[in-house]
């Protein structure tokens, strides 16, 4: 009877199906995930009336959007995260202004400004993710204003760059990037492996995407890819019955566009950029006489300048210097990078470095930002269980749900050498990310729950 009982299939929960928003409500989010499209980042970013206007309109729309009427009770545990998050900024807020109070810290108001907006806008995105929650609503509803916003964000930057900021195509570097990339071709992944209908903007969208990156030499990025594919093998291996069936037949579909979009990308891309190819192979093995990576050694003497300020004294180590601290590259490693670029201005020496542990520790400290690193790595575990709830079928919740482990694990090797959060975009589309993580992995964690209180009672002698 034992062997009976395990062998039978655990009744499951009432899947909770999802409906499609009111057209109102599709206008406030499309206001909300669409303007940003339009940001740039570059030397004088964030300073112009226009800019205003978009970062007014994001907020207006994703403040409106959160206070519209609910169908359903929230996610507890998206509720716990969100006020974990907040209840960050708070901290950060009161050790600033502390440490302002006391001349420990050198961030003014508008550096501080700059530096947290993108965190405020992760916070509204959870809000947002709760709200679609709470309306019943699918979360298939965020992607198509991320993949036109995708689209024309990429073209947008590069048109920028090369026109407003007077960029040479041979100079292009992270200025035509957009951080809608990483959140792209994770939606990608999930539509070619589960849903039955391809998405063709999708496609186009991520062909775009692909030759940008090649044509900005951006050597994180194929890290970043590998570890999606990584995040993919993982999720085969979770999946179980007809959802793994479809998505191992899927998975060839997925190489076969892989390959054809790739070799499509390094074509357009050698339209725009002809010495594509000499430009990677000087970029991935440094200059001929020294082969020395010149981009990390700025971020050797960058990641030196900040424990220097960091370790200053107990109260930075403790809870940082607070959001647009500034601080200076060690002078130590600037002979050996004249030596490796000497064609190169000193200043380009002290670019910063925006990794994410790094800033973090400059920003928060230890204990604050160790809070901050928590709750990053809970969105992580929750993107991991989700991988249970995958399904595909339009309506579950579960439609979407390989799309927040594949965006988390795609930008593992990201975090290092970079920092999602400092756009503002790039802070509210990681709390999008985080949001839906949260309340889909929340969900399979009750289920299997539900599945295992059930397993004594169905083991009773009758």
């Amino acid at each position: 009877m034992i062997e009976a009982a395990r062998a039978e299939k655990p009744i499951a929960a009432p899947e909770r199906e999802t409906f499609p928003l009111p057209w109102q409500l599709k206008v406030l989010l499309w206001g909300f995930v669409f303007p940003f499209a339009f940001d740039y980042k570059g030397a004088a970013s964030g300073g112009s009336l226009i800019q205003y206007a978009i970062a007014g309109t994001t907020l207006l729309s994703g403040l409106l959007f959160c206070i519209q009427p609910k169908e359903d009770r929230g996610s507890r545990a998206l509720q716990f995260f969100t006020f974990g998050w907040w209840f960050f900024l708070a901290i950060s807020l009161l050790t600033t202004l502390v440490g302002s109070a006391a001349g420990l810290t050198d961030a003014d108001f508008g550096k501080y400004i700059r530096a947290v907006l993108p965190y405020i806008y992760c916070g509204i995105s959870l809000s947002v993710v709760q709200t679609l929650f709470r309306r019943l609503a699918s979360f298939s509803e965020l992607v198509p204003p991320l993949l036109v916003a995708g689209l024309l964000s990429s073209m947008f930057r590069y048109y920028y760059a090369r026109h407003g900021m007077g960029i040479e195509t041979e100079q292009l570097r992270y200025q035509i990037v957009s951080p809608v990339t990483l959140i792209v071709i994770p939606i990608m992944l999930t539509n070619i492996l589960f849903h039955e209908k391809i998405n063709k903007l999708g496609l186009f969208t991520s062909l775009v995407m692909v030759g940008t990156l090649l044509v900005s030499i951006t050597r994180t990025y194929v890290l970043a890819a590998g570890f999606a594919i990584i995040g993919v093998v993982i999720c085969l291996f979770m999946l179980r019955g007809v959802t793994k069936t479809f998505a191992l037949r899927r998975s060839f579909l997925l190489v076969s566009l892989s390959v054809l979009m790739g070799l499509t990308a390094v074509g357009l891309a050698l339209i725009v950029r002809p010495k594509l190819v000499e430009a990677w192979v000087a970029r991935t093995s440094g200059p001929a006489r020294t082969r020395i990576d010149p981009s990390l050694l700025s971020r050797r003497a960058a990641a030196a300048g900040i424990m220097r300020e960091v370790k200053r004294d107990a109260y930075s180590m403790a809870v940082g210097k607070g959001f647009g601290a500034s601080y200076k590259s060690d002078t130590h490693f600037a002979p050996e990078y004249i030596r490796v670029v000497p064609i190169f201005p000193t200043a380009a020496f002290s670019n910063g470095m925006d990794s994410v542990y790094y800033t973090t520790l400059l920003y928060n400290g230890v204990v604050t930002g160790g809070l901050f690193l928590g709750l990053c790595a809970f969105a992580g575990y929750y993107s991991f269980l989700a991988l249970r709830r995958q399904s595909i079928k339009p309506s579950s919740l579960g439609y979407w749900a390989s799309f927040p482990f594949f965006t988390i694990m795609a930008h593992i090797p990201v975090t290092y050498l970079g920092d999602p959060l400092v756009e503002r975009y790039g802070g509210l589309l990681m709390g999008l990310v985080f949001g839906v993580a949260v309340v889909v992995g929340a969900s399979a964690k009750a289920e299997s729950s539900r599945v295992v209180q059930r397993i004594p009672h169905e083991l009773q002698p009758a």
